[in-house]
């Protein structure tokens, strides 16, 4: 298989809580054929226990992250898993990991 190579793990998006210790976590599952997206709220401790990698959110992140899944949504060029990894892609690149 050829292309560019996803991270064999789950990616964890952590936002930040609305209320103290309540998490939204989206999780990105690897495999690409069958990609699922799991969505789940934690506390602080059940965080320790994701898998793979986690991108931690802060308030003004997780509202742009947000605004541009939804725009590229709405668009109809993505479906809202294909919209993640694009703007995730993009924040991972402005942040200096490509």
């Amino acid at each position: 298989m050829s292309g560019k190579a996803l991270p064999n793990q789950p990616t964890c998006l952590i936002f930040p809580p609305d209320q103290p210790d309540d998490y939204e976590v989206i999780i990105l599952e690897p495999v690409v054929e069958n990609r699922t997206t799991l969505h789940k709220r934690c506390t602080k401790a059940e965080l320790k226990e994701l898998p793979g990698v986690q991108i931690v959110f802060s308030k003004e992140q997780a509202h742009l992250f947000r605004r541009k899944v939804d725009q590229g949504v709405k668009k109809g060029k993505a479906t809202k898993r294909e919209a993640m990894e694009q703007v995730l892609q993009e924040i991972l690149v402005s942040a200096g990991n490509p």
